[in-house]
């Protein structure tokens, strides 16, 4: 039995722990140790712990480190209200929670699959609960592998022990494929139990992760321009140019840099061609860093076509802006006890309205990514509309602070922060006091915004605060965006670190807030069983049946009441499932830099009613039985560039000459998919059926537009006796195509079975030189 989702959304805490008591006085859950959910070590789950999970959300009385695994309900690594909900319907329904599931891998960072890496990006591996103190984890457990050669990187472990991190010694190598490999034999959690590092419950398997790194290798006649400013003006209103900015390429700084001239302005070439990142240092402007007050240094993620010497950098206009960094911002932070970050007292004089802002750096928690840990730490408001580049479509964040280091570039664990509750800068309107909102950072490893998790209104409506368990994970530029609501995020963002990519819906009484009367059925390709029937659909339909029958004569006529007549239903649609939505959307966004949106075509219910009778003797009822059926399509417009253009780099062997080529690629894709099926319900009252189904047949194969150019070379001789000459060639038209395959067929009264699921992507082109063609093709994903 589930609480409503509306009352659920309705009550304050205190009335819900009041109404969970009021069913669970005779409920609870019991199993042997260790029992999830049970956080007060009574060996029992119930109301109490609900009421203790709910204090330490409030931040009224946190929980001791120990307990906090134990109210992860849902294994996502975090401790959010989702969990307290879980916990209630576990003990409501007095399911047994089958004991805490091992530890296992929550997220590799970079993903499974991921390109264009960053040369500098270090691995992170994220576990659902803390290892065991004894358990070690070195680069002979915890490894990177690249043409079968071992990578030389250190291992740092978190003082939660809920991370290991991967810090490479050198520079990942240039456009290249790389193994990590984290093998779990030996490893314990914190209950001193084998993890199982896949999730599946087979202990001592290994945990692999590839991806793909991006090229950093100039291009000729390629270049990047641009204009750096202070981000604040001066007393007349003017932009500030800032001179002697070094800005370089990461991966190639001793070859490919430069400075801004006394107009701010640079050039940069040749750079890389597609995506590739820089390194932006604005202290050398005025010298005074760390200890005078200086401009940062900042990591950007840049685009250029080849062949063009005037890419503006971070695309739009150029315009780069720094902030200033106020003397004696930076303070030092402690490593035996919390530290206290706030803004400085000549900048809370002028901006008094920023007050109390601030960031608590738990004790010793930032390190170098050589280990060495300490140095200081310093916050700074930035305008939002003068950043390094300009915030993403549709994030408009009220404001934007910078948390700079003298020289460190790791938090061990997130950081709470406290930020003002600022207006929305649409509707000025501030957040009320306990409303969510989400703390949006910026990635300077992916080069991207994303939402590193939840922030709640404090009651007296002045601030918004981290949850707990959430954090500022890096230095960097950071803020909150009213309305919206933040997750932990997981290495595909759908939280269920199930490694398919794909959303897993909870079963249950509806409870799904999306509007529909359909439970959010699990469709994922293992097999569950709902044991909810309590689906209830409203199809608005007026029917006009006599219930005056005699149900005595006849137990063959009762149990069917076939006197009462068969009413064909053809009335208002039924709303399609969100879980079918939500499945086909997020298989079309498995297509790297796809954000797909799907949009419904729903038809009329056909049907039939009937009345039923339980027992022979009783009276019929109205319309007990009924099945219903609708037919709709999702589809959805697929635009976007979803691949390169970067530069593929391979040898062709024509007989005649080997050539050496430079194949620069891009991928558009420009499609309108779609999938039409069925679904519905079949209920009978006097049977004790009630049961939601729907089937939908997927087999696309959608065409992307692939744009190439190229540019080849042949070599005679070897290594500085060689000699090399252009020569002429052609290349077909390359083709790219997405293949998806799988089905979804759900009945919830007898399981789930089916998926959707994203085959491949692959790039193919023809390449022909001196008669001669040769074939090639490039797996892009995954």
């Amino acid at each position: 039995m589930n609480l409503p989702s509306a009352l659920r959304m309705a009550i304050s805490y205190r009335y819900l722990i009041a109404t969970i008591f009021a069913y669970v006085t005779t409920f609870q859950l019991q199993a042997e140790e260790p029992v999830l959910g049970d956080l007060n070590a009574d060996n029992v789950a119930n109301v109490q712990d609900v009421a203790l999970m709910v204090r330490h959300l409030q931040g009224i009385e946190f929980l001791p480190s120990e307990s906090t695994p134990f109210a992860d309900v849902n294994a996502d690594g975090l401790l959010t209200q989702t969990d307290v909900e879980d916990l209630v319907n576990l003990i409501l329904e007095q399911e047994p929670t089958g004991g805490i599931d091992l530890a296992k891998i929550l997220q590799f960072s970079p993903a499974n699959g991921e390109f264009d890496v960053s040369p500098t990006r270090e691995t992170v591996v994220r576990f659902s609960m803390p290892l065991s103190e004894d358990s070690v984890v070195t680069n002979d457990n915890f490894f990177a592998t690249f043409a079968g050669e071992r990578l030389l990187t250190r291992v740092e472990l978190s003082s939660d022990r809920m991370k290991a991190t991967l810090f490479y010694l050198d520079y990942l190598p240039s456009g290249a494929r790389v193994r990590v490999t984290f093998d779990g034999e030996g490893i314990k959690d914190f209950l001193g139990r084998p993890i199982s590092v896949n999730g599946n419950g087979e202990i001592n398997e290994i945990a692999r992760s590839d991806f793909e790194t991006l090229s950093y290798a100039p291009v000729v006649n390629t270049g990047i321009v641009g204009t750096v400013f202070a981000s604040e003006k001066d007393s007349e209103g003017n932009d500030i140019p800032l001179q002697g900015v070094v800005i370089e390429v990461v991966g190639d700084e001793e070859n490919t840099r430069t400075t801004t001239n006394a107009s701010g302005e640079f050039e940069l070439t040749p750079v890389p061609a597609g995506r590739f990142f820089v390194n932006v240092d604005g202290r050398p402007v005025t010298g005074g860093f760390p200890n005078e007050g200086y401009y940062p240094f900042i990591g950007k993620a840049w685009e250029a076509v080849a062949g063009v010497d005037d890419n503006p950098a971070g695309g739009g206009e150029g315009i780069i802006y720094l902030p200033y960094i106020q003397p004696a911002a930076l303070i030092t932070v402690s490593s035996t006890e919390e530290t206290k970050v706030e803004f400085s007292n000549d900048l809370i004089s002028e901006n008094p309205e920023l007050a109390g802002t601030e960031l608590l750096v738990p004790a010793n928690a930032l390190f170098a990514n050589d280990g060495t840990r300490g140095g200081r730490v310093g916050i700074a408001p930035v305008d939002p509309d003068r950043l390094p580049e300009e915030l993403p479509p549709g994030l408009d964040l009220p404001l934007v602070i910078t948390i700079q280091t003298d020289g460190a570039t790791n938090f061990d664990v997130p950081v709470p922060i406290k930020l003002p509750n600022t207006p929305d800068p649409e509707t000025g309107e501030k957040l009320a006091p306990g409303e969510r909102s989400a703390l949006w950072s910026f990635d300077h490893d992916v080069g991207e915004w994303e939402i590193a998790g939840p922030m709640r209104v404090s009651d007296d409506g002045m601030f918004l605060e981290t949850e707990p368990g959430v954090g500022v994970r890096q230095p960097g530029w950071h803020g909150q965006r009213p309305g919206s609501s933040g997750g932990g995020g997981g290495g595909d963002g759908d939280g269920d670190d199930d490694g398919d990519d794909l959303e897993d819906l909870p079963g249950g009484d509806d409870g799904n807030d999306d509007g529909d009367d359909f439970e959010d059925l699990d469709v994922d390709s293992d097999t569950d069983t709902d044991t909810d029937t309590d689906t209830d659909t409203d199809t608005d339909t007026e029917t006009d049946t006599d219930t005056d029958t005699d149900c005595e004569d006849s137990e063959e006529d009762c149990e069917d009441c076939e006197e009462g007549g068969i009413i064909a239903v053809d009335g208002p649609a039924i709303p399609v499932p969100s879980g079918m939505i939500k499945k086909f959307e997020k298989a079309l966004n498995r297509i790297p830099r796809v954000r797909a949106e799907v949009q419904v075509t729903i038809g009329q219910t056909t049907g039939e009613m009937q009345d039923c009778c339980p027992d022979p003797k009783a009276q019929p009822i109205s319309n007990g039985r009924m099945k219903a059926e609708t037919k709709a399509q999702l589809s959805a417009v697929l635009r976007a560039k979803i691949w390169g253009p970067p530069l593929i780099h391979f040898e062709v062997d024509f007989k005649v000459l080997i050539g050496e080529f430079l194949l620069d690629a891009g991928v558009n894709i420009n499609a309108s998919p779609s999938i039409s099926g069925s679904y519905g319900v079949e209920r009978n009252e006097c049977k004790g059926v009630n049961c939601a189904f729907f089937e939908f047949a997927v087999n696309l194969n959608i065409g992307l537009e692939a744009l190439v150019e190229a540019t080849a070379e042949y070599c005679v001789g070897y290594g500085r006796f060689a000699y090399c000459d252009d020569f002429d060639f052609t290349v077909r038209p390359a083709a790219v195509f997405a293949n998806f395959k799988g089905f979804t067929n759900v009945d919830s009264c007898k399981g789930v079975t089916g998926n959707i699921g994203l085959d491949k992507i692959e790039f193919v082109a023809d390449i022909s030189a001196f008669g001669i063609t040769v074939a090639y093709k490039y797996q892009i994903w995954p």
